[in-house]
């Protein structure tokens, strides 16, 4: 599922820009915020900065900002009525 997903992925119109809702996967559990800014590290992998809204698990502790792999992160929809 993975390799079919990188091979298309721009053909499912889910692309991150700065300020996309998202969710994160963490060690300790999901994060819900926005993104604030896309930077690589060491081994050449994407990562997104991503400062939280809400914590999914009471064990997350809230920092100012996560700065996550782009596999662990995934974009939300939120419908305001």
């Amino acid at each position: 599922m993975s390799n079919l997903f990188e091979t298309y992925y721009d053909s499912f119109g889910h692309e991150l820009m700065l300020g996309s809702p998202v969710a994160a996967k963490t060690s300790k559990g999901f994060i819900y915020g926005h993104v604030i800014n896309f930077n690589k590290d060491k081994n050449n992998n994407s990562r997104f900065e991503i400062v939280p809204d809400i914590g999914h698990n009471k064990n997350v502790t809230l920092k100012k900002s996560f700065k996550i792999k782009d596999i662990n992160v995934f974009l939300i929809n939120i419908k305001k009525k």
